[in-house]
């Protein structure tokens, strides 16, 4: 399932988009939840502070004094840069001026139906897929869970750490703990780890040790993730 936000300040261009993405949900076999729609970008903004979604598609030229669409993107792409930005506008001319938000495409409102549509593909294509048994498969890349030590985000990027190398992959870490197992803890903005490598934690530093002598920080925003570790712990150190 993907939750989709749309903002735009036209009502009868929202319409057309909901109609359009319900169309795409039904080609592609795949479930698109629309969780917002408006033309308020101070709503988008909001929202976003509390709630977590995967695409955001942003008219460029909202009426509104405070904010339009670029505005939107910057600011959100200060505490968020997981959701997939999809930009959409009338004018050509603002194409390089969006591209600072690193959205997914910019798409004339003369060409929206196709355009979106294989937007989505693209989207849904690189979505991780369900594990089966001990393997994922993103991106045509079959990766190990077992082997995986850590899960490092950079921007747009997520970096998996095995014992001897790295892989590279243009994901989210919100698409990623969709399926990972478990034993994966996120524990902080940057970071997930595979709890079965863990070879100490220091509480007073906030630190995690792994076998391969990394030492990862754990954030305060993630302590009620930790706290769930150390009672898991307890559990099985006293079974």
């Amino acid at each position: 399932m993907l939750n989709l936000i749309i903002c735009e300040d036209e009502e009868f261009m929202r319409n057309q988009l909901a109609h359009h993405i319900n169309n795409i949900s039904i080609k592609l076999d795949t479930r698109i939840n629309t969780v917002l729609s408006t033309g308020n970008p101070i709503e988008v903004y909001t929202y976003l502070q509390n709630n977590n979604a995967d695409i955001l598609i942003l008219d460029i030229d909202l009426k509104n004094e405070k904010m339009d669409g670029i505005k939107l993107g910057e600011k959100l792409r200060k505490f968020n840069t997981n959701i997939i930005i999809i930009f959409i506008s009338a004018r050509i001319e603002k194409t390089w001026e969006a591209f600072v938000c690193m959205p997914l495409n910019f798409i004339p409102k003369l060409s929206i139906i196709p355009q979106l549509e294989e937007t989505f593909e693209r989207i849904i294509k690189n979505k991780v897929h369900i594990p089966h048994g001990n393997f994922i498969q993103i991106q045509n890349k079959t990766i190990n869970l077992n082997e995986i030590i850590y899960i490092e985000k950079q921007a747009m990027k997520s970096i998996f750490h095995f014992n001897y190398n790295t892989t590279e992959i243009y994901i989210s870490f919100i698409q990623l703990l969709d399926c990972l197992t478990d034993n994966f803890l996120q524990v902080s903005k940057s970071f997930i780890i595979n709890t079965a490598y863990i070879s100490d934690i220091n509480h007073s530093n906030k630190l995690i040790t792994l076998i391969n002598d990394n030492k990862i920080k754990y954030s305060k925003n993630y302590l009620k993730n930790m706290e769930d570790l150390n009672a898991k712990s307890d559990a099985i150190t006293h079974n």
